[in-house]
Parts: structure tokens; C-alpha cells; sequence
């Protein structure tokens, strides 16, 4: 009976000190154009501050709902968008529920074809939706979420299976919406492949710029509906036409993968074509910041948006030159021109501009770090320890 006692005791105290992990958040839009409410999930970057000063990229992801796609892949996001050395930027993540079934298939399928994966019609299966659910994103969802959230003008769109016809179909007719596609083995076979006849009209017609396409399939074919693969000959046209304004990429898997087991190394592979040339080194923060400020101009320049580093791994590498003698002597002046650069990328931040402050007075600059203390109080009124570093700084100057 102790011995029961004891656990039980055990497993209450254990529980009290448990904390949430929150992943995300759920909401929900009442749609004009679908004549229903829809839901969606977001994921916000670690960095993320309400009414905030910074502008973030926005990934909209199709299947939320599926196969614990928005934990998988949210995670995946902030993952490649972390640390010291990041392959993308850190973006807001809004996944799209899609529901199960019919509902799923009619939003992502382009026409009212009845002739299913295998050949077979089924008539009582709707078709023919994706028109009217890309308008909804494109109208409703989008406007919402850059009212809301601190968006930049940098958009990205992925969907797997079914729902990368809608992300491909996107590319095709409203190619200004999005700037990055990943369409992950979709449904090409879809309407005797209507998508790859409209591909033709698409390089032929349709005017992009700075656009990114990633496509991934493999070579493996189920022996229970024997088909075509027609996303590899999508790929292949892709492949080897040139179509001004849009940079192509895409992966093709032979039998070691299959649709179910290639989301998750489609979508890595798949961001690290869009954001090609974004990742830095381990070692940048020992070179100066000039040539860091380089880096994301040409990144920018290439993606067609502003793109920055992220402001707490800038302030980072100038702390550490600041004050870190492990691999030799402090470098001050470099130190001061990391956080320079963290004031051309976040103006409006406090936290930057302190920073500036803190360098200016190691560096025994008081005037300078006096300047930059107040332009730090500025932004932030009731922050005392600024305050305390102004009258520290107002007393060295005095002194000297």
C-alpha cells in the first residue's frame, strides 16, 4: 500500500510542474467565396514580436490537416531558420486545412473531371473546385493574415500529392500572388494530366519574375493502379525549356522512395532550392560585416524581396567579437560595425541600437554610445537599465 502511495505521490508532483509546448495556434475565417468557414493553423517564428518592427516571409501550406504535416513541417521551418548558421529566413507559417475526402479533392482539383487515380469514373466524387480556393487564398486568406501579422511582400505556396495541382495551377494563373511553388508528387495524372497540357500556354504566355519552382516524384510505380508518371515528364519540360523569370528545380527518387515517404525530404530539399545561396557559414561572424551585407544583397536581389539576417544572430557575432578572447583578441571596431549593420536592417529596434551604445563605450567612444543610448531610449521610454547606462556614460564624459 506505501508503495502504491508513493507512486501516486510521485506522479502528482511530476504533473504540477508541467509546462505546454505550444506548436501553434487555430483560427478561422468566414469565406464570401466559398460560402463556409475555413480554418487555419499558424506557427510564428521564435522572434516574433505583435505590432513588431520586423517584416517576416510568409509559407502557406497546404494538407495542415494531413498526417501531422503542420508539426512536422512548422518545426522544419523554424528549424532551417535558427542557429548560427540558417538556410532560410524565419517565416510565418500558415497551414491550410484542406479537410478528408471528397471536400480535400474538390478545393484542389482543377476541372469537374469525374475519372479517377486509376482510370475509373466515379461520378459521385465533385470535382473542379481549385479556381474558386485559389481566389479564396488569393482574396480572403492572404488579405487576412497581412492584417494581422507582420508580413513581408515574399510569399510561399506548397502542397503535396492532390494539392500540388493548386500550387502549380497557381503558378500558372496568378503567378503575381506567390514567389516560391514546391509541389510535392502531385497529381499530375489528374484529367488526362490536364496541368501538363497547360504547361505549354504557361512558358509560351505567362510573364514571371524572379519566380521559384521546386518539383519532386519518383521513379517508383504501384502495381495496383500501373500508370504513367506524368510529374516526371512535368519535370522533364521544366527541365529542359527555359522560361525567363523562373528558376526550376526538382528531385526525382528512384525505388528506395515512394508517395508516402518522400514529403518530409521533398519539403528540405524543396526550401533549400527556393532560398538557394541563403545559408552562411559557421565562420562569418570572423570576417567583417561588410561582406555579410553583401551576402543578403545578392540574396535579395536574386529572390526579388529584402532579405536580412536575423537581428539576434548579428547581435551575436558583434557580442562576440566584442568580448569572446577564445580564439584570440577581441575585435572591437568589427564588433561595432556588426551592430551598425544590425541598425540598417532594424532601425526601429532598441535592442540594436544599445548595442551599438555597449560598443561605442568599451570602445571608450562615450559620445558615440551616448548617442546611441538615447536613440535606444527613444524606442524604448521605460527601459531603466538604458537609462542606467546614459547617466553611467553622462558621469564618464564629465570625467574626461
Amino acid at each position: 500500500m506505501l508503495k502504491i502511495a508513493c507512486t501516486f505521490l510521485l506522479f502528482v508532483s511530476l504533473n504540477v510542474f508541467a509546462e505546454t509546448i505550444n506548436i501553434g495556434e487555430k483560427f478561422s475565417i468566414d469565406s464570401k467565396i466559398l460560402g463556409e468557414q475555413r480554418e487555419y493553423w499558424i506557427s510564428l517564428p521564435d522572434s516574433y514580436k505583435k505590432n513588431g518592427f520586423k517584416k517576416y516571409p510568409v509559407f502557406y501550406f497546404l494538407d495542415a490537416d494531413q498526417n501531422h504535416f503542420f508539426q512536422t513541417f512548422s518545426g522544419m521551418v523554424k528549424q532551417m531558420g535558427s542557429d548560427a548558421s540558417p538556410q532560410i529566413p524565419e517565416m510565418i507559417f500558415v497551414g491550410i486545412t484542406m479537410g478528408a475526402g471528397s471536400k480535400r479533392y474538390f478545393d484542389a482539383t482543377p476541372t469537374a473531371s469525374t475519372v479517377q487515380y486509376g482510370g475509373q469514373k466515379n461520378d459521385s466524387i465533385k470535382a473542379g473546385g481549385a479556381s474558386k480556393f485559389l481566389k479564396y487564398l488569393q482574396q480572403e486568406l492572404i488579405p487576412h493574415i497581412d492584417t494581422r501579422y507582420s508580413t513581408s511582400d515574399y510569399r510561399l505556396l506548397s502542397g503535396y500529392s492532390v494539392t500540388g495541382m493548386p500550387v502549380i495551377q497557381a503558378l500558372y494563373t496568378m503567378p503575381k500572388t506567390f514567389n516560391g511553388y514546391i509541389a510535392v508528387d502531385p497529381s499530375i495524372w489528374f484529367d488526362n494530366h490536364v496541368m501538363l497540357r497547360r504547361t505549354e500556354n504557361f512558358i509560351k504566355n505567362t510573364e514571371l519574375h524572379k519566380r521559384r519552382l521546386f518539383l519532386a516524384s519518383s521513379r517508383r510505380v504501384g502495381v495496383v493502379y500501373p500508370k504513367e508518371n506524368y510529374t516526371l515528364e512535368l519535370i522533364e519540360k521544366m527541365s529542359v525549356t527555359s522560361k525567363e523569370g523562373l528558376d526550376f528545380g526538382s528531385v526525382i527518387y528512384g525505388l528506395e522512395e515512394n508517395h508516402q515517404s518522400m514529403p518530409v525530404l521533398s519539403f528540405y530539399k524543396g526550401l533549400r532550392h527556393i532560398f538557394d545561396g541563403y545559408m552562411i557559414d559557421e565562420e562569418t561572424r570572423f570576417r567583417p560585416a561588410n561582406e555579410l551585407k553583401n551576402h543578403f544583397q545578392k540574396i535579395s536581389d536574386k529572390l526579388g524581396s529584402k532579405f536580412f539576417l536575423n537581428e539576434g544572430l548579428v547581435q551575436y557575432f558583434g557580442y562576440d567579437n566584442l568580448y569572446n578572447t577564445q580564439f584570440g583578441k577581441v575585435n572591437i571596431n568589427q564588433a561595432i560595425e556588426y551592430f551598425k549593420l544590425n541598425i540598417e536592417s532594424y532601425p526601429e529596434s532598441y535592442s540594436a541600437w544599445g548595442s551599438l551604445g555597449e560598443g561605442y563605450l568599451v570602445n571608450g567612444e562615450y559620445t558615440l554610445a551616448l548617442s546611441a543610448y538615447k536613440k535606444a531610449l527613444e524606442l524604448s521610454p521605460n527601459n531603466k537599465s538604458i537609462k542606467v547606462q546614459i547617466e553611467k556614460i553622462k558621469l564618464l564624459i564629465n570625467q574626461s
